[in-house]
């Protein structure tokens, strides 16, 4: 059984880094900028984890805790890829990926 099927998401997210962890390369975020991510989710821990992760393999991270406050930094950044987690406060994610795509049709969901 994989060990990362059950507990809370939090420590799925930790089992998963931790077995993957040895596999990654080593990257010195002074060498290279993969890109930009604008991580949106409203748990600080999850964030924090995610935007570790992000920065150790060089991209450039920039985070909210809202959505409100994604759209803003999507405005001003132009992040080329956006985490997006669904239940927000102050506005949905569905709604937040609605504006985006509104404001960039071009822009892709996955």
């Amino acid at each position: 059984m994989d060990d990362t099927s059950g507990g809370t998401p939090q420590a799925r997210i930790v089992a998963m880094a931790t077995k993957y962890s040895h596999a990654r390369p080593s990257v010195s975020v002074s060498k290279r900028i993969c890109g930009t991510v604008l991580v949106i989710d409203d748990d600080e821990w999850i964030r924090a984890v995610i935007v570790d992760f992000l920065t150790d393999e060089g991209f450039a991270v920039e985070q909210a805790a809202d959505g409100t406050t994604g759209l803003r930094i999507a405005e001003e950044v132009q992040p080329d890829v956006i985490p997006l987690y669904l239940a927000l406060p102050m506005r949905s994610g569905l709604e937040v990926l609605q504006r985006l795509k509104e404001r960039q049709p071009t822009r892709q969901a996955i």
